[in-house]
Order: C-alpha cells, then structure tokens, then sequence
C-alpha cells in the first residue's frame, strides 16, 4: 500500500463543517435581527407619518376657520337675504358665542 497519498482526514472534515455551519448560523440569526429591527423602525416611521399628518389636517381645519363668514350688509345687498340667530351668521365653520360662564366655539363641518 502507499502511504503518500494527500487530502483531509474524516476528523478535519467534520471539523471545518462544523465551524462552516457555526459561521452560517450566526450570519443566519444577525439577519433576523436586523430585519425585525428594520419592521419596528418601519413602525415607528408610519405612526409617526400618521401623527403628522393629522396635525397637518387639523392645522388646515383651524386655518380656514371663520373662511366663508359673509357679512349680512354685503349678503343683504346682493338681494338675498340673510338669516340670522341671535346676530351670529350662521354661514361660518367656526362660531364664538359669548357666555356667561365662559364663551362657546362651534365648529360646523
């Protein structure tokens, strides 16, 4: 028989599979973590998105507050007629009737 013949033994074979399947699990496991840590971020951005956008809307809506108010002599000139509830237009979105206790905003949509 020969006894120069080259390559790996069975032991170093398992071995390198071994430290193979150690270096794939760990790159494995890095990747799920960094995924789940990109959702929750993701998470995060759309509530915050949401957030601003409802500010923003909300922001627009108190903006055009009092938009649409018509003064009754201009509205009485055109030869229509204005009605009126206790001197407050109702034509306006937004309403500030003085109180006793404290005065009332209406908003009408």
């Amino acid at each position: 028989m020969n006894n120069n013949q080259s390559g790996f033994s069975l032991a170093e074979l398992m071995v390198g599979l071994m430290v193979g399947l150690l270096v794939l699990v760990a790159t494995t496991s890095m990747a799920v973590q960094f995924n789940q840590s990109q959702q929750a971020g993701l998470g995060s951005n759309t509530a915050s998105g949401d957030g601003a956008s409802a500010l923003d809307l909300m922001g627009h809506s108190l903006r055009q507050a009092g938009l649409g108010f018509i003064n009754q002599a201009n509205f009485a000139t055109a030869g229509q007629s204005c009605a009126s509830l206790n001197g407050v237009t109702p034509f306006v979105p937004l309403t500030i009737v003085p109180g006793v206790p404290g005065d009332t905003l209406s908003i009408t949509y």
